[in-house]
């Protein structure tokens, strides 16, 4: 309780004395991008940055863009505007009134998760066990099937719009212009055309080798931006791991499109 009631006066303090919001208190406008990790959102809360604030992806320092759209790392965020921008990979939550909910194919999410957990943890980590979730990045202790159902059912009635990873990679500025529509953001094609152009996966490897992130777990000289593309789980999965993927996920893949009763089952 007296923990509770200090964060409290300091929150209070901080609204009062400073320009700096609380992470929690958020306006009705307000926009949120959700994803299970590694699915792309690092990529989309960039390019919103772009197009909204009018940054120069080239030479906008991650730090800058970490802090226009704001993410679960962050205690305190400077209201720019509203509606505000945020990227969470929250499995629910009730305050978030507007989501971008952004899917991948869990077969290239969970792959991806994989590495980024062995890089973050320093060690060799089975990807069996990721699947399984004995090894997970805390507080991220969700399975991908878990996280795409529960936004399905969206209980808490979020205005919601889903975009998926593929159709970003294969029509970045069209999908743009849909999610612009859905937050009442007026821009014209020219100008999403640039940014697109601008945040090409090779671009954001290019930028990250020069500038870095803002992981302060991620160990330096690591690359961040690993792959970028679409059926990566072809060449990178066990048959094992799928199987158990599969076991919990087949349903939500073929709900989704990403798997027809047809596709063969690993041996």
């Amino acid at each position: 309780m007296e923990r509770k009631l200090k964060g409290r006066l300091r929150n209070i303090l901080l609204a009062r004395y400073t320009d700096l919001t609380p992470m929690g208190r958020y306006h009705p406008d307000d926009i949120f991008i959700i994803s299970y990790p590694k699915s792309g959102s690092n990529w989309l809360r960039t390019m919103f940055a772009g197009i909204i604030h009018g940054l120069d992806l080239e030479y906008a320092q991650p730090a800058l863009v970490s802090e226009l759209v704001p993410g679960h790392k962050t205690k305190y965020y400077k209201r720019f505007q509203t509606p505000m921008f945020f990227r969470f990979h929250a499995l629910l939550h009730r305050s978030f009134r507007r989501v971008i909910y952004l899917i991948r194919d869990g077969r290239d999410a969970i792959v991806s998760y994989h590495h980024h957990t062995q890089t973050v943890k320093q060690k060799s980590v089975d990807l069996l066990d990721v699947v399984e979730g004995r090894e997970f990045i805390q507080p991220f202790n969700f399975s991908w099937a878990q996280h795409v159902r529960a936004w399905q059912g969206n209980p808490f009635k979020a205005n919601l719009i889903t975009v998926r990873y593929e159709d970003l990679l294969t029509d970045t500025v069209g999908e743009l212009g849909r999610l612009l529509e859905f937050a009442g953001i007026e821009t014209g094609t020219d100008g999403l055309e640039g940014i697109a152009k601008a945040a090409s996966f090779e671009k954001m490897r290019e930028r990250e080798k020069r500038l870095g992130n803002t992981n302060s777990a991620w160990p330096p000289g690591q690359q961040f931006m690993r792959r970028g593309i679409a059926g990566s789980h072809k060449d990178e999965k066990s048959a094992e791991a799928l199987r158990a993927f599969l076991d919990q996920s087949a349903q939500t893949l073929t709900s989704l499109g990403y798997l027809t009763p047809e596709t063969p089952q690993p041996l």
